[in-house]
């Protein structure tokens, strides 16, 4: 059985300037897709980045990745369906692989090599990013002591909505920074 065990927070500001700055600092070589990639998605690979860095010596191959949000990727949602509206032949294919709030989390995974469970889990709006942060680490926990196939968790709680999702969904929050830590 594993010995749950959580480490310090790491809190990332969502800002265009953390991307640059963590990239940077934490991310020598970018993903072939970094590109296009949305911005839900290069928050999370430049957290768990930064987690791996500071927990090398913890965290082995079998690491896992858990998201716990109220938005989701619903800023790429809104921006593909748009293309879904707009006088071009079709949707916009480079959007909807990021239309699935588990799919950040799966890049990241793919491109640090890592072979644990990834999971992305929805919460009400009204619940607080501290209320967020104890559920998804007894979240690991639960699947540490009940599966084999992953020996540590890097677990986040992050929201990141545009303006324009803000807009539309007349959601009026400050979505500033996510809560990254990992338990082994």
């Amino acid at each position: 059985m594993n010995k749950f065990h959580t480490k310090p927070i790491v809190k990332i500001d969502l800002t265009e300037s953390t991307i640059r700055e963590l990239s940077e600092t934490f991310l020598p070589t970018k993903p072939k897709r970094w590109g296009r990639m949305d911005k839900l998605s290069k928050f999370i690979l430049l957290g768990c980045a930064k987690i791996l860095t500071i927990a090398k010596h913890e965290l082995k191959q079998e690491v896992g990745l858990l998201s716990a949000t109220t938005y989701g990727s619903i800023s790429t949602d809104i921006k593909y369906v748009n293309t879904l509206f707009s006088n071009t032949i079709e949707a916009s294919p480079i959007l909807f692989g990021y239309t699935l709030p588990n799919i950040s989390l799966s890049e990241a995974a793919v491109f640090f090599n890592l072979k644990g469970s990834v999971y992305a889990s929805i919460y009400d709006s009204n619940t607080s990013k501290e209320d967020m942060l104890k559920s998804i680490i007894k979240k690991a926990d639960i699947w540490l002591r009940s599966q084999k196939l992953t020996n540590s968790f890097i677990v986040c709680v992050i929201d990141f909505l545009s303006q324009e999702a803000q807009e539309k969904l007349k959601i009026n929050k400050n979505f500033d920074q996510a809560l990254f830590t990992w338990v082994v």
